[in-house]
């Protein structure tokens, strides 16, 4: 018994032209100085998840992500929630959570180990929390961010 392989045609697959002018040429550039220590620090302090989460959000959402009104993520949002998670010292067993909000700041969320949620959402002025077991819920500056890391894993 003998098969015969089909032969393949010519211009089977080929790109439509909308889809071929929008193409942008891969760059490399070099990272920020301090990015790779900060890229560390959510691994060591968030783990993969987190820091996954945190790379696609900065990287990948543009304006208008979501339901077309995602706003992409505060610059000075992102370098307050990096002062606070220097200053995180996270129990082991503690896995917080990353989201992005619609207005472009971030939000960690985490059980604390003492019952109850945490939450704090990180603006370009500083931050809200809520502390579910204490009921407690406030406002604070970007200075009182050290305080506030502190404060809500206490």
């Amino acid at each position: 018994m003998t098969t015969t392989i089909p032969v393949a045609r010519q211009g089977v697959y080929r790109f439509s032209d909308d889809l071929s002018e929008d193409t942008i040429p891969f760059t490399v550039s070099a990272p920020n100085p301090g990015e790779i220590d900060r890229e560390n620090l959510v691994l060591r302090k968030l783990g993969v998840r987190c820091w996954g989460r945190l790379y696609h959000f900065r990287n990948y959402y543009q304006h208008g992500w979501g339901d077309g009104h995602g706003r992409t993520l505060s610059p000075r949002a992102l370098e307050i929630f990096y002062r606070f998670i220097e200053e995180a010292a996270f129990p082991q067993g503690i896995n917080p959570s990353l989201f992005l909000t619609d207005e472009g700041h971030l939000e960690l969320c985490w059980d604390s180990q003492f019952g109850g949620a945490v939450q704090v959402e990180f603006t370009p002025s500083g931050a809200e929390y809520f502390i579910e077991r204490l009921g407690s819920e406030d406002t604070v500056p970007f200075t009182e961010i050290s305080m506030l890391a502190k404060r809500v894993l206490a």
